[in-house]
């Protein structure tokens, strides 16, 4: 494949598969002729892969934001549907449906993270998660602050969201090493979720 390296056109899993040939793939199952007939041979299907996996990298688009994308193209189905652009399913995967479903997503991987274990569907829900609080966010309830949430959750989907920064490797030190304990020390000091529950728990 021709195409410029991200994690669309790298081959991923135990099976290898190349993420974007799989896009493809599911396109053509959701939308069976039509998809294919768009693509008279392997140079346009190449051209494709290319256009797409570009934009879906640059709009940080994830593997979890495409389901949700394919699954509001499922709903959708009708006779008068059509394939989408890649403008319009990037919109489709970035769509935020229930406030109240992201709320309770981003309590239960906030404490997730901590474990290296969070799975999140969207940027936004991660970064609205430390812009409300995650030690606060914790401890309320969707009833006590769904107003405040809303805003800031809509606040973060109205502009481009940055992805959701890689955690670092947990730190190994043997016992009585005080230098790499220390290091390893400032290394979880200087994690976004330290500095905000350091934060919130000072105030």
């Amino acid at each position: 494949m021709t195409v410029a390296p991200n994690a669309w056109t790298k081959r991923t899993g135990t099976e290898k598969i190349i993420p974007i040939k799989t896009l493809w793939g599911r396109l053509d199952g959701i939308f069976p002729g039509l998809w294919r007939t768009r693509f008279p041979d392997e140079l346009a299907i190449e051209n494709w892969c290319r256009e797409w996996a570009e934009g879906l990298y640059e709009e940080a688009v994830t593997f979890a934001m495409v389901k949700t994308g394919l699954e509001a193209l499922r709903r959708r189905q009708g006779p008068d549907q059509y394939p989408p652009s890649l403008p319009e399913f990037i919109a489709l995967c970035k769509a935020i449906p229930d406030f109240e479903e992201a709320f309770y997503e981003a309590q239960k991987q906030s404490s997730n993270r901590e474990y290296g274990e969070d799975s999140w569907s969207h940027p936004a829900v991660y970064w609205a998660a430390l812009d409300f609080g995650v030690y606060e966010l914790r401890q309320t309830t969707w009833k006590a602050s769904k107003t405040r949430w809303v805003r800031i959750l809509s606040n973060r989907l109205s502009g481009p969201c940055s992805p959701i920064p890689k955690l670092l490797p947990k730190p190994v030190y043997k016992r009585g090493d005080p230098a790499t304990a220390q290091a390893a020390m400032e290394q979880i000091k200087s994690m976004p979720w330290f500095r905000v529950a350091g934060a919130v728990g000072g105030a």
